[in-house]
This record gives structure tokens, C-alpha cells and sequence, in this order.
């Protein structure tokens, strides 16, 4: 990715074949890292290999990125709306043996979370790149249902996380799965992960 002021340009150059390949056909994906960029309206312009070029819009608040590209056969836009996370934002997924054991595990570690100052947070609805919410407000990770999810707005410390599975380990032993991801980037998880 190059930028020159509010001048965006992605250029890719070639496709590569990965090692390990099944033989269905499918569009080749790219991954290019806009967190750094100001809010902001910005022209965008990507080039693949040295024929096509298409160009749009990428609006950046503080809320969302919002891609409006030009229509193309050669380029598709999976997702043009990218939902930011707010800071201080928490996300997981809580599994154990079978659903009703997996529920009491989830309430037990929400307590816990609230207790160290952690409170219930809604998003709108949307694609936040981690996980989805949809139009109901409930939360999608991966193949996880919202009765497996939460989503807590926390304050705390990295330790207090890593003191909760802990105790969640000590009490529910290796069958108890936590994940527990931040907007720093970190992750939390029980050993059984």
C-alpha cells in the first residue's frame, strides 16, 4: 500500500499458489492493513498485475471503513463496510462438555468479569472483521452462536484476565474452553486452547 495524502494506492502484483491447495476454484483474497490510517476520505486505486485498475472511495471514522469502489468483473468487494471496534472492548467465546454446563461456565465467568469492572456492551450491527453482530444484537464468532459468546465493555487489567481463567481452570478443570481477545490484539485463553 502506498498513500500520498489522500491518495490510496494497492497494488497486487501476482497470484501465489499455496503449498497445501485443494483443486477448487475460488477468487484469490488479499489482506491489507488499514488501522493506521486518519480518519479521513481518501481516493482509492487498486491495480492488479498491470491491466486492471479499478478506482472508488475508502471513508475512514471513527466507527467504520467504507469502500465504494467502481463496478468491476475483475474485483469484488466482499464486504464494503468494516465496523470498527470501540477500545476497551472484550470478545470471547466459552465452551465446556455440553450445552447446559457450557451456559453455567458462561455465567459464572460473566459474573466474574462484571466483579472486576467489566459491563455488558450492545454494537450496531455489522461486520467487525473478529466477529459479526447481527440486526438483533447478538454476536457471531466463527461457527459460535451468541449462546457461546459475550461481549463486555473492561477497563481492567491484561492480569485480572489472565487471573479469571486461571480460576475458571481451577474450578472447571481441562474440559472448560475460554477465549477472551481485547482490542489491543491480545488474547486470553484456558489451557485446554
Amino acid at each position: 500500500m502506498e498513500q500520498a495524502g489522500n491518495q490510496i494506492t494497492i497494488s497486487l502484483q501476482k497470484i501465489e499458489k499455496a503449498d497445501v491447495c485443494l483443486d477448487a476454484s475460488g477468487p484469490a483474497t488479499a489482506f491489507v492493513d488499514l488501522k493506521n490510517l486518519a480518519e479521513g476520505n481518501y481516493n482509492l486505486t487498486i491495480n492488479i498485475g498491470k491491466s486492471m485498475s479499478s478506482l472508488g472511495k475508502l471513508m475512514v471514522t471513527d466507527k467504520a471503513y467504507e469502500l465504494d469502489m467502481e463496478a468491476s468483473e475483475d474485483l469484488l468487494i466482499d464486504q464494503p463496510v468494516l465496523r470498527r471496534i470501540p477500545d476497551r472492548v472484550i470478545w470471547g467465546t466459552v465452551r465446556y462438555t455440553n450445552q447446559q454446563q457450557t451456559q453455567e461456565l458462561r455465567t459464572v465467568l460473566l459474573n466474574s468479569l462484571r466483579n472486576a469492572g467489566a459491563a455488558e456492551k450492545s454494537l450496531p450491527e455489522g461486520d467487525y472483521y473478529y466477529f459479526d453482530v447481527d440486526a438483533v444484537g447478538k454476536l457471531k464468532i466463527d461457527s459460535e452462536g451468541a449462546e457461546n459468546t459475550f461481549l463486555m465493555e473492561f477497563g481492567g487489567s491484561d492480569d485480572q484476565l489472565a487471573s479469571i481463567l486461571k480460576q475458571v481452570e481451577q474450578t472447571y478443570g481441562a474440559q472448560a474452553s475460554v477465549r477472551i481477545y481485547n482490542t489491543a490484539g491480545d488474547e486470553f485463553s484456558t489451557s485446554s486452547f
